[in-house]
């Protein structure tokens, strides 16, 4: 079963998508803080990173960075979520290596696809 880690700092919107992706066949971990979202990724190693942008701890665009520069997580897809629908968070996400950018609100259907693809079953 394949392991999404949502990092989401809003609690309504983390329990919807983890309930969602469960219902999907994911194994779904939640995560409200990019530090300790570091943490589990370096410990579980997920097959998919569902990501906000501003969450504390450490910046979703930072956190992604950090990944991306890692070896160990380079090949881990990142799905950056936000309310912020600048183009600057866009091209932040984009640069610090994400691998889709969706704006919230966005629809669960379309989440779900994305990761499907991701993890090749689709």
């Amino acid at each position: 079963m394949p392991v999404v880690l949502v990092v989401e700092d809003d609690v309504e919107t983390s329990d919807n998508i983890k309930a969602r992706l469960a219902k999907e066949g994911f194994d779904v971990l939640v995560c409200y803080d990019g530090l300790r979202a570091l943490e589990i990724v370096r410990r579980r190693k997920p097959d998919v990173l569902v990501l906000d942008v501003m969450v504390p701890g450490l910046p979703g665009h930072h956190l992604c960075r950090l990944l991306k520069y890692d070896e160990r997580f380079q090949q881990l897809p990142i799905v950056v979520v936000t309310g912020r629908t600048e183009t600057d968070y866009n091209a932040l996400a984009e640069k610090a290596g994400a691998n889709a950018f969706l704006a919230k609100p966005f629809s669960m259907d379309e989440l779900v696809g994305l990761i499907r693809r991701f993890v090749g079953s689709e």
